[in-house]
């Protein structure tokens, strides 16, 4: 093997492994960029719902536990325009009986009817952590989790009434398929782009060469 071809070959493998840092750490930002950009969207919705929301009827309705109470029709109607407004895959709305510690739905965002929608007074297992995290005030982190459904970006807020005392926590997801969609495409490009870049610098090589 001449020298050439060994400053070629050792050229081409700097360039590959360069070349995979930068991918990587432009996947890593853009996936970053990606959760925060959907975070943000959870948030505004949030922040929407709890803004509107009646506060004493929403206790009405939790003291009560009564879906047929006029108040909840009203909340979940709500809560289905926001979701559609802000782009969300749901928002949903839960609190805690004390008494037998444990977490309850009080309405989602899903239309009625669709398999998928949670019953009145179901228990959620599923979040404990960040709903007890939220009920004692603390900030609770947005989670990016991926299912059979698809990847999803989730956060939570606390409400609270007139006293300052949280009596419900929604939730929100955002699905970030297209998100996730336009991730790959951009690492596809950039796969591309790294190996036009090694047909060139090997070209030119060989074309100093003669």
């Amino acid at each position: 093997m001449t020298t050439e071809i060994k400053r070629l070959y050792t050229i081409i493998i700097l360039t590959i492994f360069c070349l995979i840092i930068i991918t990587e750490l432009g996947n890593f930002r853009a996936k970053q960029l990606m959760i925060d950009l959907a975070d943000n969207q959870v948030k505004l919705g949030l922040n929407r719902v709890i803004a509107d929301l009646d506060k004493e009827g929403l206790q009405e309705v939790i003291n009560s536990m009564d879906e047929k109470d006029p108040y909840y029709n009203e909340m979940r109607q709500n809560l289905m325009t926001v979701r559609t407004e802000h782009g969300l895959a749901d928002i949903y709305l839960l609190s805690k009986d004390n008494q037998e510690n444990k977490w309850f739905y009080i309405a989602d965002a899903k239309a009625e009817g669709d398999p998928k929608s949670v019953a009145f007074g179901e228990e959620d297992i599923s979040l404990l952590g960040a709903l007890e995290g939220v009920a004692r005030g603390k900030v609770v982190e947005k989670e990016y989790y991926r299912t059979a459904e698809g990847n999803f970006v989730t956060n939570y807020q606390g409400i609270k009434d007139a006293k300052g005392n949280i009596i419900a926590v929604a939730g929100g997801d955002f699905a970030a398929k297209e998100m996730a969609d336009f991730l790959y495409l951009t690492r596809h490009v950039q796969v591309g782009i790294a190996f036009i870049t090694l047909l060139l610098i090997g070209g030119t090589v060989l074309l100093n060469r003669r």
